[in-house]
């Protein structure tokens, strides 16, 4: 299989143009056009570089023919290689009577979670230790502190299944940048798991927006109350679409998208606190943190 990259489309283009180009760039390697028996896109990525000229980047792999002819010519193009192997190569793997003690993982979190996941593919049983409750359970004793100020020591947002990112958006390093393939290896794993796509990306968002939520609202200002939901979605709303457009400028004026992202933390962040003070909750912190309760006693 082969790698075709920096294949630029308009915004606005049909899949036979994007076949077209497929056959275009093949040709730069001496295949016939008839010869593309399948592909597919790999990646696709925004090329907002010139704002008056915004692209669609594609990288996609495709089944040729006679791929032995088309792999002689590979050295004349650096944007056609071979496609490279990207299943996941496990280090190791237990003896059949393995005697030696269990791996022990720490902690349920993420990492924990996969190391676990690779550990008992690798046939090494693994024991995983968490010092909190399962979800369900830690989601109740999370509620009860963002509601009633509440603290269970043992199980809250840091300590339980999921690990801290259970309860706010739980951004993945996507390693763009991935030799190893080790991301894939991750999306994989989601994909057998059996989540549909819309219900990961919907409940994180929803997750998201209720963490903020209740840390703006219960751990800054000492206010929950439902009726300032729907002022705080739409601040919120505001929030993202100022950070889209200023982000969307930076990277314009030449700024590279970390390094713009980073510039606007701290502005958004100001403006955030600002914009929550007066339009949403209406007054200042109040100093909830000090009244926080442990268990039953307060501190």
């Amino acid at each position: 299989m082969l790698r075709l990259s920096e294949i630029k489309l308009p915004l606005e283009h049909s899949e036979s143009e994007l076949e077209s180009a497929i056959r275009s760039r093949l040709a730069l390697i001496h295949v016939p056009a008839d010869s593309l028996i399948r592909y597919t896109v790999f990646r696709r990525a925004h090329d907002a570089r010139k704002r008056s000229d915004i692209k669609l980047t594609y990288i996609v792999d495709v089944d040729v023919k006679d791929e032995a002819a088309a792999l002689a010519h590979l050295n004349d193009q650096p944007h056609c290689t071979v496609t490279p192997d990207m299943a996941y190569k496990f280090v190791a793997k237990a003896p059949e009577s393995m005697k030696s003690p269990r791996p022990v993982v720490i902690g349920l979190g993420p990492c924990g979670l996969f190391a676990g996941l690779i550990l008992a593919q690798m046939g090494f049983r693994p024991i995983i230790l968490e010092r909190g409750k399962a979800v369900r359970e830690r989601t109740k004793d999370t509620w009860g502190l963002w509601r009633k100020n509440v603290l269970n020591p043992e199980s809250n947002v840091q300590f339980g299944e999921g690990g801290a990112g259970t309860f706010s958006d739980g951004k993945l390093y996507s390693q763009i940048k991935d030799p190893k393939h080790y991301g894939r290896k991750v999306l994989e794993e989601f994909v057998l798991a059996g989540a549909p796509i819309w219900l990961a990306v919907g409940s994180s968002t929803v997750l998201a927006i209720v963490f903020n939520f209740f840390s703006y609202g219960g751990l800054v200002f000492g206010d929950t109350s439902h009726r300032l939901l729907p002022r705080f979605l739409v601040f919120y709303a505001f929030l993202g679409g100022l950070n889209f457009f200023l982000l969307r400028a930076l990277i314009w004026a030449g700024l590279g998208p970390l390094w713009a992202q980073a510039l606007l933390l701290p502005v958004l962040a100001g403006v955030g606190f600002v914009g929550m003070r007066r339009f949403v909750f209406g007054r200042g912190p109040t100093g909830s943190l000090r009244h926080l309760k442990v268990g039953s006693g307060e501190t």
